[in-house]
């Protein structure tokens, strides 16, 4: 599995945060997962 993950900080307390997962196997239809979320620090 290869990750790769961005996050942004728009405020102290609030970021964004994307992440791109990719499962390489001999497959033919290898997998791509993008997850999207935002969190608060507190």
């Amino acid at each position: 599995m290869v990750s790769l993950s961005v996050r942004y900080r728009f405020t102290p307390q609030w970021h964004a945060r994307v992440t791109w997962n990719r499962v390489l196997a001999d497959y033919h239809r290898d997998t791509d997962v993008i997850l999207i979320g935002a969190g608060c620090t507190f």
